[in-house]
């Protein structure tokens, strides 16, 4: 393995990169994990109204909303990449395994 074949791979995955920026990704991020708490929000008081006593801190459901929103911008992110012609490594090259 060539020391400046990974430095040049990882620069052209930066560079390459670039091209998700000013996808309002954060901001999707953000509005998707408030719309999560509120939806979880309202369900406990649901619940709780029907009888079925769910007893969840303010401090818990923004918790498990902000993990649900990691999980499922980080899924959506690798997707993006992975799917994304001009993100990314390129196919065209050969694994630097294969490179002699």
């Amino acid at each position: 393995m060539n020391i400046i074949s990974i430095i040049a791979d990882t620069r052209t995955l930066f560079t390459k990169g670039k091209a998700l920026k000013g996808s309002g990704f954060l901001n999707n991020t953000e509005a998707f994990s408030a719309a999560l708490y509120a939806f979880l929000s309202a369900l406990v008081v649901v619940l709780n109204d029907l009888g079925l006593q769910v007893t969840v801190g303010g401090t818990d459901l923004h918790t498990v909303a902000n993990g649900w929103t990691i999980t499922a911008s980080l899924v959506y992110s690798i997707y993006r990449i992975v799917t994304n012609p001009i993100a990314g490594f390129s196919s065209n090259s050969p694994p630097s395994s294969v490179q002699q």
